[in-house]
């Protein structure tokens, strides 16, 4: 039975490409916007870390050195890495995490070396197209340039195109594959690019021994690259590499032709597929519990499971949930429309990098701040699955998401005077006690405040000494902690001594204890007090394994395992008191530990000590790199 298509005709599509809008005449052109080539350099710069770290943290220096060890890491004979965890937010209030991971550079290189090995062949299966689907996370270089990769289109699009579909259709199918990333079979790789069928009867345990199909040596030797990164494990893919969302696209490829097949199979004609990632927008006009038992049962056939909590039926009546955001964006305060000239706060090369001369504003008072904060919480209260302060804090500061010739009905929030500043400071303070969450995003208002008028918060001291001894003994709270830290080391805040004591005894992440170490040598000069006591006490329980950090006795036994980064950077700490957890490089004449001293002779590093903010990011503010889904880009371009 031919596939009844009846949407093709309703839908239009815009993508950012090349710094410019362009519109998709056809749902399945958006497949010629992925990169032609894959770059090692650009993926090691903004596709490697996971988004949400502080700027500490940074792969610069290891996308510039690279060249100079990629014969040396082909020669390690060292197959299964490490990986140090980093737990942030989930969207909204709720207490949701999810882990993404900073992976041993040796592991990021191999694989990102197997995908532009092999790139033609990936590439070609994400472009596959697909009758009445259309595939909206299809991979494309971020045109911001803060990541390697984005999906082609955003989430306010992707709600518009739903719209669109769901006025042609009776029924809308709402599913996602549960735990997704984590839950994905790294065999399911080959599956996808040479059929399971071909797979399972052409098993060839060596990726260098099959010789007769690259489709299925592509996918091997992906396989194998990502199990490296897990320590050989066969189950997940690391949250927040990029190289992790080219394979969740693959496999969301073949989880798409497998759905369409059954469909076929069982006479299913009228529908249309949306698939963003993991989400499903299934529309019908047929029995939609036909078409959840189909896919059921395709998703067992790639050992992963339907999201149960989250599968809902849904007729062209249902409510967005996302009118938050038009709430937010209608506010309108009582004062007079003014302007600013950015070539009185910065240079040319940044108002050329801000994409704009001048920023409109209205200018807001205390007290339609006041009713401004209060609307953002009763929606937060509301919405609380939603990020409705992230989305609400960018109307307080200049950010490049609100652009006055793109519409929306709303300007800018800003206020010169710093008695307004003063009283701002209070309630950014009170919000990030209350939702510590979305630190980075209120350090952006602080930032923008910085450079336009010079105003240094005051109440922040509070706040954030609050959240250090409310989350110094989780080291779950990584993201609040390490923002925390970062934020009082820039706004140059001296905690008081308990604090600083009561944190340095209680360290127990790797990469808490590197930001932590990092404001303590600092705070040490600041006060002229000695913290030497305490980082003493802290170096003897690494020592003694009693943290999270496992004691090792050479770099190259360290550097393979999940605290790779924690001792290598202490490679390169000032801390004196620290430098005694330095371990020794037992063989640096080849391997690892040849590899290792290459590395500290370039002075390549992953933890930049007594990190200065790049001048783009405090006119722009730090939080615009996202952290998956909690900064991500549900804002209205």
């Amino acid at each position: 039975m031919p596939v009844n298509c009846k949407c093709s005709d309703i839908i239009k599509i815009s993508v950012s490409y090349r710094g410019k809008r362009h519109d998709v005449k056809h749902p399945n052109d958006v497949y010629s916007y992925l990169p032609k080539k894959w770059s090692t350099s650009k993926f090691l710069k903004r596709g490697y870390f996971p988004s949400g770290l502080t700027p500490s943290f940074s792969t610069n220096s290891y996308s510039k050195n690279y060249t100079r060890v990629a014969r040396l890491v082909k020669e390690i004979s060292n197959n299964a890495y490490g990986r140090t965890t980093f737990s942030f937010p989930r969207p909204g209030l709720l207490e949701r995490r999810r882990t993404a991971y900073l992976i041993n550079p040796i592991a990021a290189l191999n694989v990102s070396n197997v995908v532009q090995k092999n790139w033609s062949i990936y590439k070609s299966m994400l472009s596959t197209k697909t009758k009445c689907v259309i595939e909206t996370s299809i991979p494309m270089n971020d045109p911001e340039q803060l990541r390697y990769l984005v999906p082609a289109i955003n989430h306010t699009k992707l709600y518009s195109l739903i719209d669109h579909v769901h006025s042609a259709y009776n029924n809308l199918i709402v599913a996602d594959v549960q735990a997704y990333y984590p839950s994905i079979y790294t065999h399911s790789i080959e599956w996808a690019l040479a059929g399971k069928k071909y797979v399972k009867e052409n098993f060839i345990h060596k990726c260098e021994n099959i010789l007769n199909n690259d489709k299925y040596k592509a996918g091997c030797e992906l396989d194998k690259s990502i199990r490296e990164t897990q320590e050989k494990e066969t189950y997940g893919t690391p949250i927040g590499i990029d190289s992790s969302f080219i394979v969740s696209e693959i496999i969301g490829k073949g989880l798409i032709g497998d759905i369409t097949k059954r469909l076929e199979q069982k006479c299913i004609a009228e529908y249309f597929i949306i698939r963003h990632v993991d989400d499903f927008y299934i529309y019908t006009n047929e029995d939609p519990h036909k078409i959840i038992g189909i896919l059921r049962d395709s998703f067992r056939e790639w050992n992963l499971q339907l999201n149960e909590t989250k599968l809902s039926i849904h007729t062209p009546n249902k409510t967005r949930d996302d009118l938050w955001v038009y709430e937010l964006a209608s506010f309108q305060a009582d004062g007079e429309d003014d302007e600013i000239e950015l070539s009185d706060i910065v240079n040319a090369s940044l108002i050329a990098r801000a994409g704009r001369e001048t920023i409109g504003y209205q200018k807001i008072d205390y007290w339609n701040l006041e009713r401004y904060f209060s609307l953002m919480r009763t929606l937060q209260e509301k919405y609380n699955n939603k990020s409705v302060v992230t989305y609400a804090l960018r109307r307080l500061h200049f950010n490049n998401r609100i652009d006055p010739l793109k519409g929306y009905g709303k300007r800018y929030l800003f206020n010169p005077e710093e008695s307004f500043y003063q009283n701002m400071d209070s309630q950014l303070s009170i919000l990030a006690v209350s939702y510590p969450q979305y630190i980075d995003v209120i350090a952006d208002v602080y930032l923008w405040y910085y450079i336009w008028r010079r105003y240094r918060p005051k109440h922040i001291k509070y706040a954030i000494a609050q959240i250090i001894t409310k989350m110094s003994d989780s080291s779950s709270h990584q993201f609040e902690m390490m923002w925390a830290l970062w934020l009082a080391r820039y706004f140059t805040v001296e905690l008081p001594s308990k604090a600083m004591e009561s944190l340095l005894v209680r360290l127990e992440d790797p990469l808490i204890a590197l930001q932590a170490l990092d404001y303590a040598h600092w705070w040490e000069g600041a006060t002229g007090i000695s913290l030497t006591k305490y980082i003493k006490e802290f170096v003897n329980l690494v020592k003694n394994g009693n943290t999270n950090i496992q004691p090792a006795s050479t770099l190259e036994e360290a550097f393979t395992s999940k605290d790779w980064i924690f001792y290598y950077s202490l490679e390169f700490t000032p801390l004196k008191e620290a430098q005694i957890l330095q371990l020794p490089i037992s063989n640096s004449s080849n391997g690892i530990g040849k590899y290792i001293k290459t590395m500290k002779d370039m002075r390549v590093q992953f933890f930049l000590w007594r990190k200065v903010l790049p001048q783009i990011d405090k006119l722009l503010g730090v939080s615009r790199h996202g952290r998956g889904g909690v900064s991500a880009k549900v804002y209205p371009m």
